[in-house]
This record gives C-alpha cells, structure tokens and sequence, in this order.
C-alpha cells in the first residue's frame, strides 16, 4: 500500500526488525468505506458530531477527512437501498475513532449522549478503554483511546514475540494459544 504521492504517513513508522521488506511493509490505509441508508444521517454523525469536513459529495457518496486536507482519516460513505446487512463472516462490525486518553472519552461520551445518540457500552481493555455507540445508519462506531497502550507489560523491541493477554483473559491463556494460528518466533509465556 502506498500513502498519497508516495508519501509516508506522518504516524506510521517503519518496523526495522520485520520480516518484510522495507519497501513492501504498510506504510498508510486507505479511506474506510461505509455503505449507508441515508447520507442525511452519515453527515449528521461525522459533520455535526465529529466535525469532519466534507471533501465533496454528489448526492449519493461523499468524502469526508478527519483532519482538512489530509487523507488519513478519511471515510468515504456511500447511500445505497439494499437489505440490512446480517453480521457474519465478511461483514463490519464497527468503525473504530481513535481518542487521546480517559479524559477525551469522557469528553465524547458525554458530547454523544448530548448529540442523542446512546452510548451502548463502555469497556476497560486494560490496553486501552472504549465506547460504543450507533448512529441513524445503525454503523457502531467505537472511540479507542491511545493508551497505556500495549507496551503497558513489554517493551516496544519484545512486541509480537510472546503471547500478551490482560489479566482478565490470563485464566483462558492455554485455551487461547491453542487456538492460535502459528505464527514463528512466538512463545506462549
């Protein structure tokens, strides 16, 4: 994948110890696509809620970024009538918004609820907390914070080399690394 004009994304940065290439590794993500009922209700979520700008918009898809001008962020939404969609292999389950900290998530919650929309729930991950909510399209959308992030327990260099869980899933560890697809390198402890 290649950012716009070859350019890097400002916040992604290379992995020097992966076992891809360089020139080969993600460097940026594209737009998120989103299929809706009703443009209408898109905007008044990402324009009104979010204060994204609208890039363009003709009628039955628009463009929008989170930050004017720049294209990491952007959510290019789509108004189509077709059956609403089952959940199942292959389908979205929500569109996750990065946040700074516990205090911008509170700072969204209650600009959500202010907004009219519930807040469905709201999880301590230990990695990090969220909150979820739907808009007028039934898209869950969730607000991640930042942190403490995953190096809460190792250190940026032991990332992926060991399987990490939160001390609410540590009882199930056996279970889960059994499940796991192998992956090189990777130590059950």
């Amino acid at each position: 994948l290649i950012a716009s004009n070859h350019a890097q994304a400002p916040f992604f940065e290379p992995w020097p110890d992966s076992p891809v290439p360089l020139a080969y590794q993600i460097k940026g993500m594209g737009p998120v696509e989103l299929v809706v009922h009703s443009l209408t209700e898109a905007q008044k979520t990402l324009i009104a809620l979010f204060n994204y700008h609208e890039v363009y918009n003709n009628g039955k898809e628009a463009l929008y970024q989170s930050v004017k001008g720049n294209q990491n962020g952007e959510i290019l939404v789509t108004e189509k009538e077709e059956p609403k969609e089952r959940p199942g292999r292959g389908s979205t389950h929500h569109l996750a918004i990065r946040v700074a900290d516990h205090e911008e998530l509170n700072y969204w919650h209650e600009r959500i609820t202010e907004h009219g929309y519930k807040v469905v729930a709201r999880h301590d991950r230990y990695y990090f907390e969220s909150l979820y909510f739907s808009d007028g399209n039934n898209i869950m959308f969730e607000l991640a914070t930042d942190g403490p992030g995953f190096t809460v327990d190792q250190t940026p260099e032991e990332l992926g080399t060991q399987l990490d869980l939160p001390p609410f899933l540590e009882q199930r560890r056996e279970e889960i690394f059994e499940n796991l697809n192998p992956l090189a390198g990777i130590k059950k402890d």
